[in-house]
């Protein structure tokens, strides 16, 4: 374009400028411009870029100077070479990279790192080439720095920005179940393990609680529940190279009075909000583990993880506190040890607990490493089905939802302990019978009967597993109760691990 006939008016932005750096590529899809690079996922905290702008000095005759042309004495003078400012003198236009509340607690740590210089590094990046001279080295750096037209380049790996600090602990999101087996609500909790305390028994869970996800969009499918709780803080975790989170996710029905009729009384709990009884059932259930550290920083990212089938046992906890997250899973999978909920996943973030709110992504930033390669095309179908505003009654009114989903989300503070309590149980009393072998029963998908009633477990070897394992179920079903009905269920446990034990 001829700016000088064209009938629009342009203004050179010059000056000196702080421009933040992102940390993937804009989409080759959209005209480039700056709204296309800023939307296309998140900056790297701390790090910008000094540039400057200038109008290009022109001679007489209003044609442009070129160094080429001019002694380089004549530089300065003829404006072809202006030093570099400092910092300091406060010249850079800074608005657009004004530090959030996350980037200020990073800057802490980093203001308290070593210098480094280019050339002490590139021999770490290089490993066994010999770079001896300024001009190998350079030539290296020139070399992986060239890239060939229409290739996008790699997209820069947000863990490794700042050291992990314990204080600051880790973020955790859980956003989104996808293609899930069944309908219905679904409650979803994650814990770290190690210690993965409610995995081994309610006398350890004052150590360290699950921590629930409460706010269900209604407004999603039944099948791809959507979670709006955003990230969730967790201070003060204790580094462990291997440490893991491990999300569980059950299927839980509820049912007005007149649903439930002619349901067995053992199967379901009752919930009274406003005088209306409402019944939930807890049946199948799936999970899935993602690695939390990573040579000493906290894993960020976002990610999609498949499902497995029923909930981890204490063996497979114990192996994967032993290695890398990835390789035991699949390692796990190959023995049969474990099984995939097929085309089940879910969609969830990490983050170090100093990011803020500047952690956005978009499809092309979820990391799709933990899903099975062969069979990728069964994880990317699209939600379809019933939305979860209709498993409500249609004369329910929107007050009674919202306090029926108040009930759910108030799940953690009354059912944990019971639950803990009887899964310890069950898998004290099921590794008793059953010896070494039936381990890895223990993961086997839920057995699904006639019916289609669920069991939170496969244990077929004997009448009472499956006794235990319906007790387990009972256990489940109360997501809240007044405390009538709460010391009721606790006076139900305990004559049933009377039975039982």
């Amino acid at each position: 374009m001829n700016l000088d006939s064209s009938p629009y008016q342009v203004s050179l932005n010059d000056g000196a400028h702080q421009l933040r750096i992102f940390h993937n590529s804009p989409c080759p899809d959209q005209p480039f411009s700056v709204s296309s690079l800023t939307a296309s996922g998140r900056f790297v905290p701390c790090a910008t870029l000094l540039v400057r702008l200038l109008k290009a000095p022109v001679n007489s005759s209003h044609q442009t100077l070129q160094r080429s042309m001019v002694p380089q004495t004549n530089w300065t003078k003829l404006g072809l070479f202006q030093a570099r400012p400092d910092y300091s003198d406060g010249v850079y236009y800074s608005d657009s990279a004004k530090p959030s509340a996350g980037e200020s607690c990073f800057y802490e740590a980093m203001a308290n790192r070593s210098v480094v210089s280019v050339r002490e590094i590139v021999h770490q990046f290089a490993g066994n080439k010999t770079l001896s001279t300024d001009n190998k080295i350079s030539s290296w750096i020139h070399q992986k720095l060239s890239r060939l037209p229409g290739n996008i380049p790699q997209t820069f790996n947000l863990t490794y920005v700042s050291r992990y600090i314990a204080t600051y602990g880790v973020k955790f999101a859980l956003d989104r179940a996808i293609n899930l087996p069944w309908v219905g609500l679904t409650m979803a909790h994650f814990c770290f393990n190690p210690p993965a305390a409610f995995y081994y028994g309610s006398q350890w869970m004052k150590y360290d609680y699950p921590i629930f996800v409460k706010a269900l969009d209604v407004n999603s499918f039944q099948q791809w529940p959507t979670w709006l709780d955003g990230f969730k803080s967790c201070p003060h975790r204790a580094y462990h190279e291997y440490s893991t989170v491990i999300i569980h996710l059950y299927k839980s029905n509820v049912n007005s009075n007149k649903d439930a009729l002619g349901q067995k009384e053992d199967t379901h709990r009752r919930v009274t909000l406003k005088k209306e009884h409402l019944h939930y059932t807890l049946r199948s259930e799936a999970w899935t583990a993602l690695h939390v550290f990573s040579r000493g920083y906290c894993n960020t990212g976002v990610y999609q993880l498949p499902l497995y089938q029923g909930a981890p046992s204490q063996v497979i906890l114990h192996f994967l506190s032993q290695g890398k997250c990835i390789s035991i899973m699949n390692s796990l999978l190959r023995k049969e040890m474990i099984k995939l909920v097929e085309g089940a996943s879910v969609l969830v973030r990490i983050a170090d607990g100093r990011w803020d709110g500047e952690f956005r992504y978009t499809i092309q930033d979820i990391d799709q490493s933990y899903m099975p390669k062969d069979v990728l095309d069964l994880y990317s179908k699209e939600p379809s089905g019933g939305k979860i505003a209709e498993l409500m009654a249609r004369e329910t009114s929107q007050q009674q939802v919202e306090e029926i989903l108040q009930s759910y989300g108030m799940l953690d503070s009354r059912i944990t302990n019971n639950l803990c309590t009887a899964h310890s149980q069950i898998v004290q009393r099921h590794l008793k019978w059953a010896g070494e072998r039936e381990q890895e029963l223990y993961c086997h998908p839920p057995h699904m009967d006639s019916s289609g009633e669920g069991e939170m477990g496969r244990w077929e070897s004997s009448s009472r597993e499956d006794e235990s394992c319906r007790f387990l179920v009972g256990i489940g079903e109360c997501l809240k109760a007044d405390r009538y009905s709460l010391v009721s269920s606790y006076q139900h446990v305990l004559s049933q691990l009377h039975k039982l034990l």
